[in-house]
């Protein structure tokens, strides 16, 4: 009987094959949008890849105060959010993760539940909340509601790193004196900061780029950019495609920025825990 050698290279180029297949299907509309806001508004429907480029977009989208201002409500936002979440969300990250009981199990189980509640099922509660405290059209109401989503996933991503950390460095140091908490902030944080960083990214990037809660709970003075990019309009109401396509370029551009850094720490907290 012949033995059949096997073909790795064939396999090789088979994975090859679909990766690339994949990524094209994923990056199409990306780079779609990319070219898109080079064109004017009567290019932009013609499917050509070739075209005479223009900065129109770009310049009038960079000189309009209008989207300045919203660009820095995300900011702001994005920014309050990161901070809120982890000031609140490492302490209860640590708790869950050093003083283990029946209870913190099932706390940890629900805690990342409330991060899967659809955003659509809250909304309506939460806006009748928001406008009774009249926090309607403000940068803190729409700062709440991400908190709402973030301070779940921060606490669940903390308490599976913090877990990973050898306890007796934290024993070390409450041997020299530390308390709980010195040794929480000295020890602890310290050794977690990638972890720490990676969520903080994940974060910004869900308020900068969400659209429903900015949407519903703000009218002029607190929207976001992903809500001025669905109400952008040209001369005569006409929708001026190449200037949302550059805002949605300038909008992608944290994401593309922060996710090579967060990539390896996104994956490992999420494995953290799985084999024991």
């Amino acid at each position: 009987m012949l033995n059949r050698k096997r073909n790795p290279y064939g396999k090789l180029l088979l994975i090859y094959v679909i990766v690339l297949a994949i990524s094209v299907y994923y990056f199409f509309p990306v780079v779609w949008i990319f070219l898109s806001s080079f064109k004017t508004i009567p290019q932009v429907h013609d499917p050509h890849l070739i075209f005479g480029s223009s900065l129109r977009a770009y310049q009038s989208l960079l000189s309009s105060l209008q989207f300045t201002k919203y660009a820095l409500n995300s900011l702001v936002i994005g920014i309050s959010t990161v901070l809120g979440s982890l000031v609140l969300g490492i302490p209860a990250g640590y708790s869950l993760a050093r003083f283990r009981t029946r209870i913190s199990e099932t706390t940890t189980t629900w805690v990342i539940l409330t991060r899967m509640v659809p955003p659509f099922g809250i909304i309506i509660p939460f806006y009748i909340v928001i406008t009774q405290l009249k926090l309607f059209d403000t940068l803190l109401g729409v700062i709440i509601m991400h908190l709402t989503f973030n301070l779940p996933f921060v606490v669940w991503f903390l308490s599976t790193y913090f877990s990973e950390v050898p306890v007796e460095l934290e024993e070390s140091a409450m041997i020299d004196g530390c308390g709980r908490i010195q040794a929480l902030l000295r020890i602890t944080v310290p050794v977690s900061l990638p972890a720490i960083m990676a969520v903080s990214i994940l974060c910004f990037l869900f308020s900068w780029n969400e659209f429903l809660f900015a949407f519903m709970l703000t009218s002029k003075d607190a929207r976001t950019i992903p809500v001025i990019i669905a109400t952008i309009t040209g001369v005569a109401f006409q929708i001026d495609y190449p200037a949302m396509c550059a805002a949605s370029t300038f909008c992608m551009l944290p994401a593309f920025v922060f996710i090579s850094y967060v990539q390896k720490y996104v994956v490992r907290g999420l494995t953290m825990g799985a084999v024991k």
